[in-house]
Order: C-alpha cells, then sequence, then structure tokens
C-alpha cells in the first residue's frame, strides 16, 4: 500500500477492487490490508465499510497513522474512480487499540487474525523456530 518511500500511490492498489462486487472495494463489507513493517513485523489495518471506521491493529503496540491516512485515500479514490459519493469527514479513524489487541512479547511469536462475521478476532500464539 505504501511504496518505498512511504508514501501512498493509487497506481500501485488501484487492482485491488477489480475482484469485489461490480470491481469497487466500497461494495464489500471490509477491506483487511496486511502491512509489513521492515523486515520480519506484520501488522493488519481494517476498514469497516459500512460502519465508515477505518481500524489498524499492531501486536506490537504501534499506532498506524500514515496507514490510516493511505486506506482512507485509497477508498476516496475507489470511489473517485467509481463515480461514488465519498466523504472523509464521515470515517472515524481508530489508533490501535492496545487493551483489544493481543500485545507480542517478544520476536519469535506472532499474532494471527481471523475473520468471524460479527469482526475481527485476535489470537496470540509463539511460534518457535
Amino acid at each position: 500500500m505504501l511504496v518505498t518511500d512511504k508514501r501512498y500511490e493509487y497506481s500501485n492498489v488501484k487492482e485491488w477492487g477489480k475482484n469485489a462486487p461490480g470491481g469497487n472495494a466500497l461494495l464489500l463489507d471490509k477491506v483487511i490490508v496486511p502491512c509489513k513493517l521492515g523486515n520480519e513485523h506484520w501488522t493488519c489495518i481494517c476498514a469497516f465499510i459500512k460502519e465508515k471506521k477505518i481500524q489498524y491493529y499492531d501486536s506490537f503496540g504501534g499506532q498506524g497513522n500514515r496507514y490510516l491516512d493511505a486506506l482512507l485515500q485509497y477508498l476516496q479514490d475507489e470511489a473517485k474512480q467509481h463515480s461514488t459519493p465519498f466523504d472523509r469527514d464521515e470515517w472515524n479513524l481508530v489508533q490501535n487499540d492496545m487493551h483489544n489487541t493481543p500485545q507480542q512479547q517478544n520476536v519469535l511469536g506472532f499474532a494471527t487474525i481471523l475473520k468471524l462475521s460479527d469482526g475481527l478476532y485476535f489470537n496470540h500464539r509463539l511460534l518457535y523456530y
């Protein structure tokens, strides 16, 4: 989603929505994007389309502001591409909630994210190698 200089460019992600109903990501319930930070750490950002909420999840506690802004911009660009009304001010951007996202205690573990019908479910497991 973000290029190497940490900037968002629609040209890098414009194909994301092509397999969605009507070819428009805004017609989905959720848009879930895994984000790789550095060489080892993965986070996740999710747009809850009906609720007009974008939330960032990070098991190391990062806030994810640039990812929140980038996904909001992507949704706005999708709306423009499909001539769909879009008001940025209606969207709620939620930084990582350390109380509801399991936190990793070391770099050997990972957090898994499972999609349930009512939202996202987090589970923390350790993997040793």
